[in-house]
């Protein structure tokens, strides 16, 4: 009798403990997963990505049901916003913390270039943000959070050399800073569709 009230208990405290995982800590867990499966399995084609993506993407959406229901709506069959706005999460997770991942998409942006009929030699257009620079996150791929003026956090990527990128340093942090940056889409496998990210291409403080 004792085992099993102390089995149900385990068991109530799990369950418990998973409706309480935190939106960023649910796409962290998801986004490791995926990345785990797609780091253990080696793909060159874009359709294999899109497979192995898949497969390791569907269980992860029944394994975390309950957290994820806390978050987004995947109830309703006639609308896929639920769905598409987890697997843009994700994927925007994992560009950050799978080195795999971001190799993928930005080796087949440069095959699409490569493979394009009529090379287009317009420059790319250069925005601007000004805002408070939070953190710069190291990695294979590093990129700045900021906080704009209107409370937002913005995500830029540093992924090339740029003129004046010797000034982001740790003593830039929570100061204001105005950064050049252009957008680029990229592919995200989950939503086999493109989405655009900021690009650094230039510093002013």
């Amino acid at each position: 009798m004792k085992r099993t009230v102390l089995i149900f208990s385990v068991l109530l405290f799990s369950k418990q403990l998973s409706a309480q995982i935190s939106k960023d800590s649910l796409l962290s867990l998801i986004a490791a997963d995926v990345c785990v499966n797609l780091s253990d399995k080696p793909h060159s084609t874009e359709k294999e990505l899109e497979l192995q993506m898949t497969q390791a993407f569907l269980p992860l959406v029944s394994k975390y049901s309950e957290s994820i229901s806390k978050y987004y709506d995947l109830e309703n069959e006639t609308d896929s916003r639920g769905y598409r706005q987890l697997g843009i999460d994700v994927g925007m997770k994992m560009m950050s913390s799978c080195p795999v991942f971001m190799k993928n998409m930005m080796q087949h942006v440069a095959e699409e270039k490569e493979n394009e009929k009529t090379p287009d030699i317009s420059k790319p257009k250069r925005s601007y943000l000004s805002g408070t620079l939070l953190k710069i996150i190291p990695g294979e791929f590093t990129y700045l959070s900021i906080k704009t003026e209107a409370g937002q956090m913005q995500k830029i990527w540093w992924l090339e050399y740029f003129e004046g990128s010797d000034k982001l340093t740790p003593e830039l942090y929570n100061k204001p800073v105005t950064i050049e940056y252009i957008e680029k889409e990229m592919y995200n496998a989950t939503l086999k569709d493109y989405i655009k990210i900021k690009i650094a291409t230039g510093v002013k403080q």
